[in-house]
């Protein structure tokens, strides 16, 4: 009777995304001997296996043309830090392989059935030439800082192909205390995959290479505290301008001077810990929105400073028109009452009522032009103008209001995310 002897190689991996670097093995085994004579038969057995063991060639299966398999399992202790100007990420793991040499099988003694190794014995038999193909991590911005990203590893053979070694997974297990040590991100999901690469070289030659996802969802409370929360803020103190007066130009000047700097500021701080990307972002659209409406609040003021010039001129227009047409109608008026009182008059109206009449006429434009200007004045030129304003009050929230309904419901239902077409 025989038993296999099935070789788990357990090793930690610490991953930095932006090499590619072949993983180092480091066998954790424990030899522990009871007494002399476990260890001399262990020997010996060891001694007797390893003479048949040709570490430079594969293990075979009963069907030499079938491929060894090596599976692939991977424990996640902790993952970051993520860096996005870099798109590196850092992991650290345990990676275990497992497969099936036929060549280091014993027969049992005494109710043994397995045998532990030291790593050192790792040097005497094959081992499967595992490396990490692609750890780079390709980070989308369109969404951010409500994206998803999918960071990778791809596992696969130095030099074997396809038909000679392919590699399947066993399992990808996390630490539950690994959520709590991304401070940017939450793992959403691991998405296993496998697949066959060709090699360019040799058109009929493929590799067999693994593939996991972990999909990660960046959390937004930095950025609504940070960013999203002050560009609320200074949209709302820019709309005070308008319950000032009109006539207050320096208040209200500098109110939205003030506004539109602030949010200049704010929004060239907000891309620093991105890469310099040629796209905008969805934090770029909140951003260029909420200036939009702190530059218009300042562009209302000059409206309305504008129709206010034009309005009091327009009004002094027509009060220069009105008066000359008054003093037009006052001398026609003269004159065809002296052409037209062609009947005698009594004598003493021929002596002082022509004097009157004229006194008369002059009295009843005095009192139209007084009437006038009195209208003129009791009536604020300003009413027109502050329409202008008391409809600000009420357009720029109900735009503002309606532009983050659509925009939240937008970016976190309806927006697919990027990394949908990779996995």
């Amino acid at each position: 009777m025989y038993v296999w002897l099935l070789i788990s190689v357990f090793e930690t991996l610490s991953v930095l995304c932006s090499r590619r670097n072949i993983t180092t093995s480091a066998v954790t085994t424990t030899t522990t001997a009871n007494n002399t004579s476990l260890i001399h038969d262990i020997t010996k057995v060891l001694d007797t296996i390893l003479l048949n063991q040709d570490k430079n060639f594969r293990p075979l299966n009963p069907d030499p043309k079938s491929p060894l398999q090596v599976e692939i399992d991977i424990s996640v202790r902790s993952m970051g830090p993520i860096s996005e100007h870099q798109m590196e990420f850092s992991l650290d793991c345990y990676f275990r392989q497992k497969w099936l040499d036929r060549r280091l099988a014993f027969s049992p003694f005494g109710s043994r059935e397995d045998l532990p190794l030291a790593s050192k014995t790792l040097r005497d038999i094959w081992t499967p030439d595992t490396l990490t193909i692609k750890t780079k991590c390709k980070m989308f911005f369109k969404k951010f800082p409500m994206d998803a990203q999918a960071c990778p590893i791809e596992i696969g053979s130095l030099g074997y192909y396809s038909k000679d070694v392919i590699y399947v997974w066993k399992d990808v297990e996390l630490d539950a205390k690994m959520s709590n040590m991304l401070s940017q991100y939450q793992l959403l999901d691991v998405i296993k995959t496998s697949y066959n690469i060709s090699d360019p070289r040799f058109a009929n030659l493929n590799m067999s290479i693994l593939k996991v996802y972990f999909k990660l969802q960046r959390q937004q409370g930095f950025y609504i505290l940070q960013i999203y929360t002050p560009c609320t803020l200074i949209v709302v103190m820019s709309w005070v301008s308008f319950w000032i007066n009109k006539e207050a130009s320096p208040a209200r000047v500098a109110l939205g001077i003030m506004t539109v700097l602030s949010m200049s500021t704010l929004g060239f701080g907000s891309r620093s810990d991105l890469p310099k990307v040629s796209h905008s972002t969805a934090l770029d659209i909140y951003m260029l929105s909420c200036f939009g409406f702190v530059f218009a609040a300042l562009v209302e003021y000059a409206v309305i400073n504008y129709a206010y010039i034009l309005y009091i001129q327009k009004k002094i227009e027509k009060m220069r028109l009105f008066s000359a047409s008054l003093m037009g109608a006052g001398r026609e008026a003269v004159e065809g009452s002296v052409s037209l009182n062609v009947k005698p008059r009594p004598w003493y109206r021929r002596l002082f009522g022509h004097k009157q009449e004229r006194r008369s006429v002059f009295y009843r434009m005095a009192v139209k032009a007084a009437k006038a200007r009195q209208k003129l004045r009791m009536k604020d030129p300003a009413y027109v103008v502050n329409r202008i304003d008391s409809a600000s009050k009420i357009v720029f929230p109900t735009l503002y209001i309606l532009f983050n309904i659509i925009y939240w419901v937008a970016f976190l239902y309806y927006i697919p995310d990027e990394i949908n077409s990779l996995i």
